[in-house]
């Protein structure tokens, strides 16, 4: 039987960018962490969905590698992608997994959902939503087929077959309804907190969304108070993880994040920006204090091959 999802009156709805780099090795639905949980559907917007499937299918690895910016290689493997994409039988694609096992960049590393335990994953199904340039918005467990596109890609689309739209106004409406859907039924004064890049968080339109709705903006500094992309993916992914892990519903929840040695940064802060800091340089694996400790009780040792 699937897991009851029983988190609706958690407080939190988070956002995620999806990730280019994919896992694509296979996918055992019965293993120990998929044991009771079960696989969804996207339902953002089959239709949205179905008509950009169409339109990327249409595309040789020529004309995918200029669209895309992609050396041959890549264009080629994106070509295949598409042409493998089944849109009436999703499950007949044998690469065909939920996105949260797919994904497979920075942020998924620092999650490193092949740790969590299935109370984390129930708690990630009601309260992360993955924003997606193909499927609109995404639970965790909602079954992807592979694919390769960016929300930020031009010319993707047309409408009435001549004027161009940008992929995240295009799927703006149906994302801030879906995600509008999933806030009211959290608390009254629920909080979307923003753990996706510029390039995803545009499709949101947060002046659409419930009134009472706290918007909130993670950034990640390192020691010298920049910002630097992959070491902020990365920690996306582990405060995902971490707020799993303690079944957060607050912004004092939030606040408390300190994997890997960020800490809240109150002074640098705001009510619509958390700043969180580390003040030394990326720990080792060996650290007591990583990613795979973030659980109320320790997980299982499982491995899971991923592709950079």
């Amino acid at each position: 039987m699937p897991i009851t999802t029983n988190h609706r009156q958690s407080g939190i709805v988070m956002i995620l960018s999806p990730a280019k780099t994919l896992d694509l090795s296979p996918f055992d639905g019965e293993s120990t962490i998929m044991k009771n949980v079960g696989v969804t559907q996207p339902d953002c917007h089959h239709e949205q969905t179905r008509y950009i499937a169409q339109c990327m299918k249409q595309r040789s690895a020529t004309e995918l590698a200029k669209l895309l910016s992609l050396s041959t290689t890549l264009a080629q493997t994106a070509a295949s992608y598409w042409k493998a994409y089944d849109e009436e039988a999703p499950s007949n694609n044998p690469q065909a997994k939920p996105c949260i096992f797919a994904f497979s960049g920075a942020a998924y590393q620092g999650l490193d959902i092949s740790t969590c335990d299935n109370a984390a994953l129930s708690y990630m199904q009601s309260c992360l939503r993955i924003l997606d340039p193909l499927y609109g918005v995404l639970r965790p467990l909602d079954r992807i087929q592979p694919y390769r596109l960016e929300m930020a890609t031009k010319n993707a689309i047309f409408v009435d077959k001549k004027r161009r739209i940008k992929l995240s106004d295009y799927w703006k409406p149906a994302v801030t309804r879906r995600l509008s859907d999933d806030l009211k039924q959290v608390s009254p004064s629920s909080i979307l907190l923003n753990l996706a890049s510029d390039e995803y968080s545009v499709a949101v339109d947060s002046t659409n969304l419930p009134a009472q709705t706290k918007c909130i903006k993670v950034v990640f500094h390192e020691p010298n108070g920049k910002v630097v992309a992959v070491h902020a993916k990365r920690a996306r992914g582990l405060m995902v993880r971490y707020l799993a892990s303690v079944q957060a519903t607050t912004t004092d929840d939030i606040q408390k994040f300190d994997l890997e040695g960020y800490a809240f940064q109150p002074n640098a802060s705001d009510e619509t920006t958390f700043v969180f800091q580390r003040q030394s340089t990326p720990v080792t694996a060996s650290s007591k204090r990583t990613a795979a400790t973030a659980t109320k009780e320790p997980a299982a040792k499982r491995t899971r091959k991923t592709h950079d």
